[in-house]
């Protein structure tokens, strides 16, 4: 049996999630996690911050953005298929349990003519899991 093909990219959304817990949570996973000076500033803007992380011998591109969906939501976006997640919804459960934040994610690789609104979304606290409409 082969195993799940994984997605192109993976994003997930962070509830209120602190940029120090976010960094700490990314550095069990990936080497070349180190904060530059400007980050927290740069976070507290609300303002992305791009870096690039690396898994076994990927270098994966690594965009964080504060206020991506609305206020309280962090989008943390991994630009690769390369990550130790297959599936957005498997970076979500490992991102939630960890942190015990609420954490969202699409419940489908995005198409682009899907319209925005009609999207489910998972919604992850601790080991709980629910599906939504969220738009």
């Amino acid at each position: 049996m082969n195993a799940p093909k994984a997605q192109p990219d993976i994003e997930i959304y962070i509830k209120n999630g602190s940029l120090d817990d976010m960094l700490k949570w990314l550095s069990t996973h990936f080497s070349g996690i180190s904060a530059h000076e400007d980050w927290a500033q740069r976070f507290d803007a609300g303002k992305m911050i791009t870096t690039e992380v690396r898994h076994k011998d990927a270098r994966i591109p690594l965009m964080i953005t504060p206020g991506a969906a609305g206020k309280a939501f962090t989008s943390v976006w991994f630009k690769s298929a390369q990550t130790p997640w297959h599936t957005d919804l498997d970076c979500a459960r490992d991102c939630a349990v960890t942190l015990n934040v609420e954490v969202r994610c699409s419940a489908a690789s995005w198409q682009e003519d899907e319209a925005l609104d009609s999207e489910q979304w998972w919604v992850l606290k601790g080991e709980q899991e629910r599906l939504v409409r969220w738009g």
